[in-house]
């Protein structure tokens, strides 16, 4: 595994269930679209989640990866 500091931010994304009811067994994972823009998308069922900017989306990553 690459040191923290080398890590992607896929690497470096926590574990994110997309459906606790079942239905869906996939998890969230952050997929690049232009650069600035991250879609949070399931990795199963392919649903879009969210869209972040690539900014914001790493500083949240750090904080939670730093606790």
């Amino acid at each position: 595994m690459p040191e923290p500091e080398h890590m992607t931010l896929a690497e470096s994304f926590p574990h994110i269930p997309h459906d606790h009811s079942g239905e869906c067994c996939g998890c969230i994972r952050p997929v690049e679209m232009d650069g600035r823009t991250i879609e949070l998308r399931c990795n199963e069922c392919g649903a879009i989640v969210g869209v972040l900017d690539r900014g914001i989306l790493e500083d949240l990553v750090w904080l939670v990866n730093e606790r």
